[in-house]
């Protein structure tokens, strides 16, 4: 895709609604309702996930319903890994890394990409400009 990329609604609440839309405000992400087509365990990371999205609106439902069901997938793979191994018999007897190593790869860099989007993670936060977490007395050193 070509161009620049769009901003999100908190990036353009920091920049003061730049254009003619001052004055609109994004719905709140406790209105936003998980999509019927996502199975249990997506809808309970939807339910997780939303409000902790940064200028959620409803436009961003399937976007974040293709998040949430990554993670449930990528849930699906480990809980296999775990039964089955990452090292499993292959041609000949041979043992060889399971295949479902690339399929968790894959998922994960997917997820990696939509958390930064959502502001999910630390830097997309402050990209989104999200003022750092002060949970405390942290001076800053390992204990």
């Amino acid at each position: 895709m070509k161009g620049r990329k769009p901003k999100s609604h908190a990036e353009k609440k920091i920049l003061g609604f730049p254009g003619h839309h001052k004055h609109r405000k994004a719905p709140k992400s406790d209105k936003v309702k998980a999509p019927s087509y996502l199975n249990s365990q997506a809808k309970r990371i939807f339910g997780r996930t939303a409000p902790q999205v940064i200028g959620m609106k409803a436009t961003h439902v399937d976007q974040l319903a293709d998040y949430c069901r990554l993670m449930a997938r990528l849930i699906n793979q480990e809980r296999k890994i775990d039964k089955e191994g990452i090292l499993i018999p292959g041609y000949r007897g041979r043992r060889v890394k399971n295949s479902r190593l690339q399929i968790i790869r894959e998922y994960r860099a997917a997820i990696q990409r939509w958390a930064g989007e959502f502001g999910l993670t630390p830097i997309g936060a402050m990209r989104l400009g999200a003022k750092p977490d002060d949970g405390g007395e942290d001076d800053g050193t390992l204990d």
